[in-house]
């Protein structure tokens, strides 16, 4: 994608608006996307390894970027998650004879000196995220442990979609990078603000 020229105007004015802002967060948010889709498709470590660091570089820029603006709200995600009971917990009976078994198996325990047995199932939890909306035709998503520690209201969502982008889709990580040091050099704290309009006389 050729940056537009208002763009490069604007920020050698000082200006950036929250389009060139969602524009630069979409363009490392996606590339991180690509790289996460390349890591789960890797057999080979070192591979594996490689788009795991560029994925989590992307996703540290699109961080440094979030950090200029305050998310609206938290977005709460039904999950499954993946959990698994031993045949020494209480629970291992009860969910052994329910439904919803994904795997069973054993193992020797040399400790307790017997068979130890095992049930791999789901069970309903949740995600959550910091939700941010600049008002441009793309929304930002980043994870959180606690919401508790936030002073935002809560909203139930369905399951979030993302995917990666063609890069040439995307605005140039040149220009990212100027933002960027734009950003830093600001301390994080801009003021996103629109260009006035020239008058016409």
């Amino acid at each position: 994608m050729t940056t537009p020229k208002e763009y490069t105007k604007n920020l050698n004015a000082g200006i950036i608006t929250p389009q060139m802002l969602s524009d630069c967060l979409y363009s490392v948010s996606a590339r991180a996307k690509n790289y996460r889709n390349l890591e789960h498709a890797c057999y080979r470590v070192a591979w594996k390894e490689g788009n795991r660091e560029r994925k989590e570089h992307f996703y540290s820029l699109k961080e440094e970027l979030l950090s200029c603006i305050q998310p609206s709200c938290i977005h709460k995600e039904p999950v499954k998650k993946r959990v698994r009971y031993y045949s020494y917990e209480y629970a291992y009976y009860k969910i052994s004879e329910s439904k919803g078994t994904l795997y069973d198996g054993f193992y020797y325990d040399r400790e307790l000196g017997e068979e130890v047995y095992f049930i791999d199932t789901y069970k309903d939890d949740f995600k959550y995220f910091l939700f941010y909306d600049l008002g441009t035709n793309h929304t930002f998503h980043t994870p959180i442990d606690d919401p508790a520690i936030y002073d935002l209201p809560i909203v139930e969502i369905d399951k979030i979609k993302s995917h990666g982008e063609d890069t040439t889709d995307l605005i140039s990580m040149a220009f990212v990078n100027k933002v960027l040091e734009f950003v830093r050099s600001h301390d994080h704290k801009i003021e996103l603000t629109e260009p006035e309009e020239e008058m016409e006389l």
